[in-house]
């Protein structure tokens, strides 16, 4: 399926997508990220997966937009930034049109610092990590590869339908209940000239936290299931390309959870035992989706893709000293990272634990009133242009209220907003009713507001620069 160039003037742009494999092998050496894991990983329920879409201008014939997607709690800052060069020293493409998003499965080897890696067991003086990223960033230039050398011309369209059933909730509401939630999932399709479907990305705010943590096996959560059920259903209806490779993106998700009912008998229940019962519950999850999912999909119309436009931009966090949860223990990583420079011990792997909060710049810097010194932190925020379909990213994991509080702003209803991009910081929120006790909640909500207020004003300002850039009304 090469590059077909039929109508050079209605086709700008044609689209490539693939996927490789991520899987580690051996694992058992690993530890998963995700809530309160700190075993070794003991096997591999489902396979787990690098996908990527490409988009190239056919005139100037040059990748101009790269989105990889991976089946993991989050690739890290470093990493991502480590990849993005390599891309770009191996395939000639610009950094900046590279995006890294992670679906946030909590069931995925470690590559973002949460836990310590145990012992390498087979290979002497290598780390376990070290060597996990090695391996994703091979795989991950493979699917870009792979993506490149097939791209059809592509047509491109937006929608969005909205889950009514009562199974996503406010896992931590400011009043202290849960509370039900009716999120969207948002759409943007690519299709052939013929409007066969050859590329879908979805976001949808909710954790894949349907698994126990004390299951300890690699697996892709209700995302992976998710994207197989739409690769099935397509299959079965023959509405796309042999090739099809869907992402999904997990949307601003800090606080949002599911919980898919299933009614299964007691007897059976006993039979099955609780660990099949939750991979049936995320499976079911992941199918109820993809069937709203399809149904929107026929309604979406496409117009040929004119144009694609990145806007990247780092933005700098002052850390306070006053941490508590996740950034309690960024200090003590620091120590422990130092002295595992000083001694370089083999063993020592507990010393490589690097913080969620990933430093880039250890420098010193003035903060607010001048008298508090604090560390400075570097992350990334880019708004992605296809048409006037506009994808807004975010380094962290968003409250839900992050992404209420730009639409509102905005106000642009082909707005796509997805966490976890080119990921470093923690969670990040904006509600200032939102108060937790420090004793009972494992996060410093100074920080975190922060992070989100500071997140959220830039995504605005980007949003908006490239609206008046393309001349677009975002009153409609």
């Amino acid at each position: 399926m090469k590059n077909k160039k039929k109508n050079k003037s209605e086709f700008n742009y044609s689209f490539g997508s693939a996927e490789r494999n991520i899987t580690p092998q051996p694992y058992t050496h690993l530890t998963l990220s995700g809530y309160g894991r700190m075993k070794r990983c003991k096997g591999c329920h489902d396979k787990i997966y690098s996908r990527v879409n490409v988009l190239r201008n056919n005139k100037k014939n040059r990748i101009e937009l790269v989105l990889v997607n991976f089946d993991l709690t989050g690739f890290g800052y470093r990493n991502t930034m480590k990849l993005k060069r390599e891309i770009s020293k191996q395939l000639n493409i610009d950094k900046n049109v590279i995006h890294c998003f992670s679906t946030h499965s909590h069931y995925a080897p470690d590559t973002d610092g949460l836990m310590p890696a145990p012992i390498f067991p087979n290979v002497l003086w290598k780390d376990a990590d070290t060597y996990l990223v090695e391996f994703i960033i091979k795989q991950t230039i493979k699917a870009i590869k792979d993506a490149i050398e097939e791209t059809i011309d592509v047509k491109i369209g937006f929608g969005k339908t909205q889950v009514r059933e009562r199974f996503v909730f406010n896992r931590r509401p400011p009043k202290g209940h849960y509370e039900i939630l009716h999120p969207n999932i948002y759409l943007i399709k690519f299709a052939d000239e013929s409007d066969n479907l050859i590329g879908l990305i979805s976001a949808f705010p909710t954790h894949p936290v349907m698994i126990d943590r004390e299951i300890n096996e690699i697996s892709g959560g209700w995302p992976g299931y998710y994207i197989r059920a739409i690769k099935h259903k397509t299959a079965d209806i023959k509405k796309a390309k042999k090739n099809f490779i869907p992402l999904i993106f997990q949307g601003p998700a800090g606080n949002v959870s599911g919980y898919f009912p299933i009614k299964i008998k007691k007897e059976k229940r006993k039979t099955l035992g609780r660990t099949a019962v939750q991979y049936l519950r995320a499976q079911k999850f992941g199918q109820h989706l993809a069937e709203y999912t399809m149904k929107k999909l026929d309604t979406i119309e496409t117009k040929p893709l004119k144009h694609v436009l990145v806007d990247s931009r780092d933005i700098y966090l002052p850390l306070t000293p006053i941490y508590k949860g996740f950034t309690k223990g960024t200090f003590l990583n620091i120590i422990l990272s130092g002295l595992k420079r000083i001694i370089a011990v083999p063993g020592l792997k507990f010393f490589r634990r690097k913080p969620y909060i990933s430093f880039v710049h250890l420098e010193y810097a003035n903060h607010q009133s001048n008298k508090l010194k604090s560390l400075m932190m570097r992350t990334n925020v880019s708004t992605i242009a296809m048409n006037d379909i506009f994808i807004a990213t975010n380094p962290g994991e968003p409250f839900y209220e992050v992404e209420k509080q730009i639409r509102k702003s905005v106000n642009y209803e082909k707005l796509f907003v997805a966490q976890l991009c080119n990921d470093c910081v923690g969670y990040n929120w904006t509600d200032p009713e939102q108060i937790y006790n420090p004793d009972t909640y494992d996060i410093e909500m100074t920080f975190s507001q922060y992070t989100g207020i500071l997140t959220r004003n830039t995504v605005i300002k980007e949003i908006k620069s490239l609206l008046e850039k393309l001349e677009i009304d975002s009153s409609r």
